[in-house]
C-alpha cells in the first residue's frame, strides 16, 4: 500500500523540494503552508501515515502538535525539516516510514 505524509512547512521551496524527493520514493504528498491549513487538512484527510513538520513556524509545536495528539498518539512526526533538507535527511524519514 502506498504511504502518504504531510509536509508542513511556510517556505514553497522546501516544500517543492521535499515533494519531488518523496513522491519519486512512490509516496503520496500531502503539503500545507500553515498549521491551520494542515489541520484543516487532517480534519478530512484520515490517510496520512507520517508528518514532516517545520517546528520552528509560529505556533508549530505548540497548536499543532496537541491537536495531533489528542485524536492520534501514535501518528509518527519528523519534528524539524532544515532550508538544507538533503537526500540523506530523506532516507532516514523514509526508513522510520518503511517501518509502519
Amino acid at each position: 500500500m502506498k504511504k502518504s505524509v504531510m509536509i508542513v512547512d511556510e517556505n514553497s521551496e522546501i516544500l517543492k523540494r521535499l515533494k519531488t524527493m518523496l513522491e519519486e520514493e512512490n509516496i503520496s504528498v500531502t503539503t500545507a503552508k500553515t498549521n491551520k491549513e494542515a489541520i484543516d487538512l487532517l480534519e478530512k484527510e484520515t490517510s496520512i501515515d507520517a508528518i514532516l513538520l517545520r517546528t520552528k513556524m509560529p505556533d508549530g509545536r505548540d497548536v499543532f502538535v496537541p491537536f495531533i495528539r489528542k485524536d492520534d498518539k501514535t501518528l509518527p512526526m519528523d519534528m524539524e525539516i532544515s532550508s538544507n533538507c538533503d537526500r540523506e535527511e530523506i532516507e532516514r524519514f523514509l526508513s522510520r516510514l518503511s517501518s509502519l
